[in-house]
């Protein structure tokens, strides 16, 4: 979360400092907490609970590819983490073949098929 310009060590900055919350005076720490604790409530909260819903999280990876989940871990990998437990498992083991095919981590390829194997034979 970026610090409003009340609540940053440097506001007039646009670079790094200027996100940075200014916690350290002590006239700016009462601005800080309640500055914090609106945008926590107003904005990073709601968000947050909106993405716990695996189908919107998904679709928030799919307009926002360079957003936090798929930077962290690639496509592939984001996509099957999402989709691997509700999903038909013959969509998802396509999915784990293009991953495998493109190299992506191999421990987490062997992990994806063996959890789809998994809940292939509680469905039969």
């Amino acid at each position: 979360m970026i610090s409003p310009d009340v609540a940053a060590h440097q506001p007039e900055e646009e670079g790094y400092f200027r996100g940075r919350w200014a916690f350290t005076e002590p006239d700016t720490r009462d601005v800080c907490g309640r500055e914090l604790a609106r945008i926590l409530a107003s904005d990073a909260v709601p968000y947050t609970v909106r993405l716990l819903d695996r189908s919107t999280l998904l679709e928030e990876t799919r307009v926002n590819p360079n957003g936090e989940p798929v930077r962290l871990r690639g496509r592939p990998m984001t996509e099957i983490l999402l989709r691997i437990d509700d999903d038909p498992v013959e969509m998802v083991a396509g999915l784990v073949d293009e991953a495998e095919a493109a190299a992506v981590f191999p421990p987490f390829v062997a992990w994806a098929r063996r959890r789809l194997a998994r809940r292939a034979a509680e469905e039969s």
